[in-house]
């Protein structure tokens, strides 16, 4: 692979993986969230109070049936007020709002790079890897010719049981370091996802 075209897989990886990041995801909807209360405690400076009051008050002497004197009293209060100097008051509610959202849109970049971060390191090692596949499986191929030689020449009488029996641990010990690295291939794989 070539390094201009790595370099461009891996400004592709960094543009897929962020759109597909459920954490930035989950930033984005708090800070809208944040976002809209800000509004809301912004709004909260305009938005004048309006209260009422309606009371009936009866009284007189008499029982329930004969009424002799019977006063009724109405009483009706309406009340409509509008804060001119109270924002003074508002002011560290807002303020504290505008430094959560401050927070969280920080806390979302370093996000967004720890994401970048994964991905190109994902990237990187799947490139590291790649070669690792290819020089085991030339160990395993050699590690076969050697085990076959070797039991040739015991046939023939020119190697003892040891030799055959280490040439056979070798072929065994380089099969397993191709798995491993064929294993560890598919984890940055799937890390890379």
């Amino acid at each position: 692979v070539r390094a201009d075209d790595a370099e461009r897989f891996g400004d592709f990886l960094r543009l897929v993986s962020v759109p597909a990041s459920p954490e930035l995801a989950s930033f984005d909807f708090a800070l809208s969230a944040f976002g809209i209360e800000l509004e809301r405690i912004e709004r909260s400076f305009f938005l004048p109070e309006i209260s009422g009051l309606i009371r009936y008050r009866r009284s007189g002497q008499g029982t329930e049936r004969f009424d002799f004197t019977t006063q009724g009293e109405t009483l009706a209060a309406f009340s409509f007020s509008y804060s001119l100097y109270e924002g003074g008051f508002r002011e560290p509610e807002r303020g504290e709002q505008e430094a959560l959202i401050r927070q969280l849109a920080a806390q979302r970049e370093r996000a967004l790079q720890i994401i970048e971060q994964r991905a190109l390191t994902a990237f990187n090692g799947l490139f590291a890897e790649h070669p690792n596949i290819r020089l085991s499986r030339r160990a395993l191929a050699a590690a076969e010719q050697n085990f076959e030689s070797v039991r040739e020449k015991y046939s023939k009488g020119a190697a003892s049981i040891l030799d055959i029996l280490d040439a056979q641990s070798a072929l065994l010990r380089q099969r397993q370091q191709e798995a491993i690295a064929v294993y560890s291939y598919l984890q940055q794989v799937v890390s890379m996802q």
